[in-house]
């Protein structure tokens, strides 16, 4: 029986797992510790599927993954689709015309399916049908001065059917209501029984709020924006000194003293 049986360690890419996308060593080896002591591993992100792949170098996830911010639930390895959240078309391109033009200084919208995606510069017309397969999110990008008062007008315009939230401090997202990173984790905590009794959610920024709320245990990395400092049950070190890492090991001493 290992230290972390029945434990699901779910954990953002950006920002919190890697710095400008490198995971670092102590990290990798923390990882492979924590599997091979019985622990689930697995990554929330807003990246597409696809890009697990790419990460087989760092660690390898043995559950399922939360991608393009909890729209699309996929396999260990990215390459299987368990489960999307695709957007209605008409709606949304609809409710987009009307965010363009109440939030003038958004520089550009990007449209994701769950392999893909276009952008559309301002003054461009707004076509969705350019894109097959379902639509999974909608990415606007917003001059950091004004991307918080941005992201509270989109909520106003876009009502209570979509979620709106930040991934960083440009881009403000919009996805089905219900579809977030938060959701994802009880989904894949649901598909697990057991082997996931003990969730642990790990994130930085605004889309990462319902993830650390939806876990049994939430942490952030110290350099987390505040929102996200206040929400989480746990504050580690910053992501750029091997955060997962510490957060492995204070698990493991609670684990063996029997305080979790």
């Amino acid at each position: 029986m290992g230290v972390f049986d029945g434990f699901l360690l779910m954990s953002d890419f950006d920002g919190t797992l890697a710095g400008r996308a490198v995971v670092s060593d102590e990290n990798r080896d923390a990882i492979k510790y924590f599997q091979n002591e019985g622990g689930l591993f697995s990554l929330a992100s807003g990246r597409f599927p696809s890009w697990i792949g790419e990460c087989s170098h760092f660690f390898t996830p043995d559950a399922p993954n939360v991608m393009l911010n909890g729209t699309a639930i996929v396999s260990c390895d990215g390459r299987t689709t368990i489960k999307t959240s695709p957007l209605d078309r008409e709606a949304t391109e609809n409710v987009s015309r009307v965010i363009m033009n109440e939030c003038p200084r958004l520089d550009h919208v990007r449209i994701h399916t769950e392999s893909e995606h276009i952008a559309f510069r301002r003054g461009e017309e707004l076509d969705f049908a350019i894109l097959k397969g379902d639509l999974l999110k909608i990415l606007y990008y917003s001059p950091a001065e004004c991307s918080e008062e941005y992201a509270e007008r989109i909520r106003r315009i876009a009502g209570s059917r979509y979620l709106i939230t930040r991934s960083w401090e440009n881009g403000i997202e919009l996805q089905n209501a219900g579809s977030g990173k938060g959701d994802g984790l009880k989904y894949v905590k649901k598909t697990l029984g057991e082997r996931a009794r003990i969730t642990v959610g790990a994130g930085d920024y605004e889309n990462d709020l319902s993830l650390i709320l939806a876990a049994d245990i939430g942490y952030a990395p110290a350099d987390a924006i505040p929102k996200v400092l206040r929400a989480a049950d746990r504050v580690t070190v910053p992501h750029t000194e091997s955060a997962i890492a510490r957060i492995i090991e204070e698990l493991e001493k609670q684990n063996r003293r029997g305080t979790l």
